[in-house]
């Protein structure tokens, strides 16, 4: 082969590229035995690079299976983007699992993967997730050695897979809690100084050098749910932790070790601290690094608070449901209505619990403390705090088959009540609901009714059972969707929510032969009425046996805009917002949740839009001239962060149709720079010109909802004034720019207010970067 031609090759960046390099070099004839190596050497590279990109996995210090999973896939990622194809749900696999783990669940099928046999075609069976199991069995269950070996043809000794179990990573992750748990019962509580040598072999990994990493991949998963659940690292209280672990990397501060191994050797551990752990353990993924690396993105201070706050953290912990306080002020048992509350929510989240810093916990536990002092039962602000709610959800598991039939056990401690109110609703989820809106309804009109603060909201489809695509094609305006029950009461007219679309597991005949979609946000809509119980949903796009019974709580909802076609994938939004919720970047079993007004507008943002340009009832925007003066009184001072459903409203119409009709409907821009600045005109006869809020309502700044801080704008120079990197300096009269290097002022709109002083600075008020 040519040097040229082995130069070129090294110098392709992306796999599309390396795909048509290969396709022209087939059209020359030119793709010789030499030729085709080299490709295959650069796809497998780029195809490294974009597991580490796609994912965000750590692909250093890998153990051999994991080498050679990254290969496999590699491989395989190059193969699809050969034949104009991505492999969008492999590499998502091995982002929601680690390596190990999705190799893990992807050959425990009835059938071969198209993995498998994609690779199979291309002659690289040896590569094959099969084969790896095969090749490594000390890293993978037993149910999944026996599939991989009916895979590749080869006899197992029973015609039946093993049954199936938690995951290898989880197995090990328990069975080393469980020693470290014995450690502590035989020495009253305090771990005695251990290596990690000594843990890694109660794994039966007993070289270090082989599986050192994947035993500190285990401790650390460990210790992230020690984070979670409030206590000190267990993997601190070795005698001298891994050189790697809790680096600083790119961070400010430094992670205090010995502050840190203090606490974890004094702390007096118990059976309740091992359990929480346990349970924390069970809804993380396989790789370690994924959980740290996403929560130090997202919640930095929170990691740092955590370990500086050790210090502070008492020797023991209580082993009662809630936390522990002086034996007169203890909490009193709970009530058969609490406990009715607290299953309705472990239900909800039946096959993965939130954890005790999800927002639902945090609801239910705030709920719960309103409840108690409606009633007089405490005031303490420990009552039923997270912890004890959390709790409490795992004192059911006990009682659950789908729980216990996997060799598992809940929370032991508990009391009779528990078993009588899970006896009574198992089977009655529509008595639940009817029995949770009792309770929740009579709390709130004692102690006043959040319904009116202004949310926003995710709706949740699955397209296995509900198949969107054909509903958007279709064109609807106006629908129904079912919500999560402990939301109902939160739902009120006006409301904004997105409409965030999961995984698509429906075969190929169930989408009609159309590509599976892509995980995302797939439409905008708004809240058109309250909760209300649905009669069942019965229309055509509901898979069988999957629409809701009647009962079940209900909205009617308006579609403002879908996207279908350009959807905003959820690999976008984890690429440009990583420090949105996780629920949004990492999907959530329910069919609704809120999301803060921050994310909302990250979203919006990323989706091109504005509240002021989506479509809404013409009713709305019926604001007469004498009501701006009334309006721009009332949010020429006023933050955002109002709650007040009026003022989403304004955000989104009424001002901004008014100061388009104050400025003429003609783009202040466009008049500016002596062009044309009328648009075209829309079906009603007016001309169509976009309104333009200077400064973000999204950054919560006082005046930002005023008229006075609002442009009309075509769709061209609104468009440059978000995305051309413009720096606007607002002046009391005038906004001034420079657009294409000519300075413009625009002038600002001016209301008189005569029943307040406003401020009228000298001095520019403000500077602002559209983006």
């Amino acid at each position: 082969m040519e040097e040229r031609i082995a130069r070129t090759i090294r110098n392709i960046t992306t796999l599309g590229d390396l795909a048509q390099f290969e396709a022209n070099a087939s059209k020359r004839n030119a793709l010789t035995d030499e030729v085709k190596a080299a490709i295959r050497a650069r796809s497998t590279d780029l195809g490294r690079a974009l597991i580490s990109e796609s994912t965000g996995l750590d692909l250093a210090d890998l153990s051999p299976a994991e080498e050679k999973i990254v290969e496999a896939v590699s491989e395989y990622v190059g193969v699809m983007k050969r034949k104009g194809k991505g492999a969008p749900r492999t590499l998502m696999q091995l982002r929601n699992r680690g390596l190990i783990d999705a190799a893990e669940t992807a050959v425990a099928h009835a059938t071969p993967t198209q993995g498998f046999q994609t690779l199979a075609d291309e002659d690289l069976g040896d590569l094959s997730y099969e084969q790896i199991v095969l090749d490594h069995p000390e890293e993978f269950s037993p149910r999944a050695i026996w599939y991989s070996r009916r895979t590749l043809g080869q006899p197992n000794e029973s015609p039946r897979p093993p049954a199936k179990t938690t995951t290898p990573t989880q197995k090990r992750t328990e069975t080393l809690l469980q020693w470290l748990r014995d450690e502590a019962e035989k020495n009253g509580g305090q771990l005695p100084s251990f290596t990690n040598a000594e843990a890694a072999a109660v794994l039966g990994m007993y070289d270090m050098h082989q599986y050192g990493r994947v035993h500190g991949n285990i401790q650390s998963r460990i210790d992230f749910a020690c984070y979670l659940a409030g206590l000190p690292p267990l993997g601190l209280a070795a005698a001298v932790p891994f050189d790697e672990a809790w680096r600083q990397e790119d961070r400010t501060w430094a992670f205090p070790m010995n502050l840190m191994q203090a606490a974890a050797k004094s702390h007096s551990w118990n059976a309740v601290d091992f359990d929480r752990i346990a349970s924390e353990t069970e809804g993380l993924p396989g790789q370690a690094h994924i959980s740290w690396k996403n929560e130090l993105a997202a919640r930095e201070a929170k990691v740092k608070a955590w370990a500086f706050g050790l210090e502070n953290s008492p020797p023991s912990v209580s082993a009662s449901d809630d936390e522990k306080q002086k034996p007169s002020r203890r909490n009193p048992p709970w009530s058969r209505d609490e406990l009715i509350l607290a299953l309705d929510l472990y239900l909800s989240f039946r096959s993965s619990p939130p954890s005790t810093d999800s927002p639902e916990v945090a609801e239910l536990s705030g709920f719960l403390g309103r409840m108690g002092r409606a009633r007089g039962l405490s005031e303490a602000e420990t009552y039923r705090n997270a912890n004890g709610v959390y709790m409490k959800m795992a004192n059911f598991r006990r009682f659950d088959p789908n729980y216990t039939g996997e060799g598992k056990v809940g929370l032991r401690r508990g009391n009779k009540a528990e078993e009588v109110v899970w006896n009574e609703f198992i089977d009655d989820r529509a008595g639940l609901s009817i029995a949770v809106a009792a309770i929740r309804s009579e709390i709130e009109q004692a102690v006043g009714s959040s319904a009116s603060e202004d949310c926003y909201w995710v709706f949740v489809c699955n397209p296995k059972k509900w198949a969107i695509d054909q509903f958007l094609n279709r064109g609807v305006e106006h629908d129904s969707w079912g919500v999560r029950p402990s939301d109902r009461d939160r739902f009120a007219p006006g409301q904004l929510g997105i409409v965030r679309v999961g995984v698509d597991r429906r075969s190929a005949e169930e989408r009609d032969g159309n590509e599976p979609l892509e995980p995302g946000i797939y439409a905008l809509v708004e809240v058109e009425s309250e909760a209300f119980e649905g009669t069942g949903a019965k229309d055509e796009f509901w898979a069988p046996g999957a629409a809701r019974e009647p009962g079940w709580p209900t909205v009617r909802l308006r579609y403002l805009r879908t996207y279908l076609r350009h959807p905003l994938t959820v690999d976008t939004l984890r690429k440009e917002r990583p420090e949105v919720s996780p629920l949004l970047l990492n999907g959530f079993q329910a069919a609704s949740f809120p999301i803060s007004v921050e994310d909302f507008h990250a979203v919006l943002e990323l989706l091109g839009e504005e509240l002021e340009e989506l479509p809404f009832p013409v009713e709305q925007s019926k604001v007469t001239s004498d009501q701006l003066e009334m309006m721009e009184k009332k949010y020429l001072q006023a933050s955002p962060e109002v709650k007040e459903r009026l003022s989403r409203t304004i955000e989104r119409g009424p001002i901004g149709a008014l100061v388009k009709k104050e400025n003429g409907f003609r783009c202040q821009l466009c008049d500016a720079l002596g062009r044309h600045p009328i648009g075209f005109l829309k079906a009603s006869g007016e001309p169509y010109v976009e309104a333009h809020h200077v400064m973000p309502v999204s950054k919560k700044e006082v005046g930002s909802l005023a008229a006075s801080n609002v442009m009309t704008l075509c769709a061209n120079h609104h468009r440059q004034m978000h995305y051309g990197g413009i720096v606007v300096v607002i002046n009391s009269a005038t906004f001034d720019f420079m657009l294409d290097g000519i300075a413009v002022k625009i002038p600002r709109i001016g209301v008189a207010v005569t029943t307040a002083e406003v401020p009228t600075p000298e001095e520019p008020l403000l500077s602002c970067v559209g983006k």
